[in-house]
């Protein structure tokens, strides 16, 4: 059931009504997928959450041009550095930003990653690219479930990324939320030790 629900928040954040009504998607307008290897392994298999969100879009009879942009390591940092030419520069109405797995990863004991500058802040900054460039940004918060402190950060992060959403009265999917309901629930079943809801612990399947 957990696994449904996630699927179908991922699915209602592009096909529900939103913002006083107003729809997000409909058929022949352009979406792009913005992320990291979560993206990446969501795009090129067909049980990764890409594959199922626009699965999700066909059954509600919405049939869109759709770009997977996801790059296996990459901080939002980097993300941003790439989102003139991979997002903007292929005119999407909207755009999905999945970033933070990869900052926290690189993340030592204090402050964000040392060997680049990424940080919630660089997902702030796509937001602002894409608003000025009238696209619709929606917002995932990342999932992985790690160790306890990789955990914390990963929570914090998340937590940061719906303060973005927020602020920008933009949608935000609780990818994180859901994900960690699933994952801490002890009843769930597990598969040489990994949880079913990814493929390998982090790349949700």
């Amino acid at each position: 059931m957990q696994v449904k629900k996630l699927v179908l928040g991922l699915a209602a954040a592009f096909s529900l009504f939103v913002h006083g009504g107003t729809m997000l998607l409909n058929s022949g307008d352009t979406l792009v997928f913005m992320g990291d290897s979560i993206t990446q392994f969501g795009n090129e298999n067909n049980h990764g959450y890409v594959r199922l969100v626009m699965a999700g879009l066909q059954a509600n009879d919405i049939n869109v041009t759709y770009f997977g942009k996801g790059v296996s390591g990459q901080t939002a940092v980097e993300m941003k550095n790439r989102f003139q030419a991979d997002v903007i520069a292929n005119n999407p109405k909207v755009v999905t930003i999945f970033a933070g797995v990869n900052d926290c990863s690189k993340k030592e004991d204090t402050g964000w990653p040392n060997d680049t500058t990424s940080s919630p802040d660089d997902v702030a900054a796509m937001v602002a690219m894409a608003l000025e460039e009238n696209i619709t940004p929606v917002l995932l918060s990342p999932t992985s479930h790690g160790g306890e402190e990789f955990r914390k950060d990963i929570c914090d992060y998340a937590a940061a990324v719906k303060k973005i959403a927020e602020d920008n009265h933009i949608p935000y999917v609780p990818t994180y939320e859901t994900f960690r309901d699933y994952v801490d629930d002890a009843t769930n079943p597990k598969v040489n030790s990994q949880y079913k809801l990814t493929a390998d612990g982090t790349h949700m399947s």
